[in-house]
Order: structure tokens, then C-alpha cells, then sequence
């Protein structure tokens, strides 16, 4: 498995905890209480949209004179 495959998984999680959080397709108790609040999904999952992001940014000519590469 290579970087490129390691970057689409990423990108789906990422799509995938972003539609649960706003459809409400969270984990509850058996009382019915929300584990994690859909919100905290959503943002988990446009960290792990933005980790490809930067590593595309970093692989880039602007993004190695950034970060001093």
C-alpha cells in the first residue's frame, strides 16, 4: 500500500465522519445518550480531509521553501 492509497483512505474516513456527524449517525448508550457529539465528528473529519492537503502542500516547491526544506 502505497502513500497515494494511505491519502484516499484518509480522505474517505474523513467524508465519512464529516456526513455521519451532520446526519446524526453518532454512537449512543443503551439509555439513549450521545457518546460523542455530532460536532466532534465533523471536526474529525476536516482534520483528517486536511492531512492529505498538507502533505500535498509540503511535497510542492512553496511548501518546502515554507517549512524550510
Amino acid at each position: 500500500m502505497g502513500i497515494g492509497s494511505g491519502l484516499i483512505m484518509l480522505g474517505v474516513l474523513g467524508t465519512t465522519l464529516i456526513w455521519k456527524g451532520v446526519t446524526g449517525d453518532v454512537m449512543i448508550t443503551p439509555m439513549g445518550s450521545k457518546i460523542i457529539p455530532g460536532w466532534m465528528y465533523v471536526l474529525a473529519g476536516i482534520v483528517l480531509l486536511c492531512l492529505p492537503l498538507l502533505y500535498i502542500f509540503i511535497r510542492t516547491e512553496a511548501g518546502k521553501s515554507f517549512f524550510g526544506m
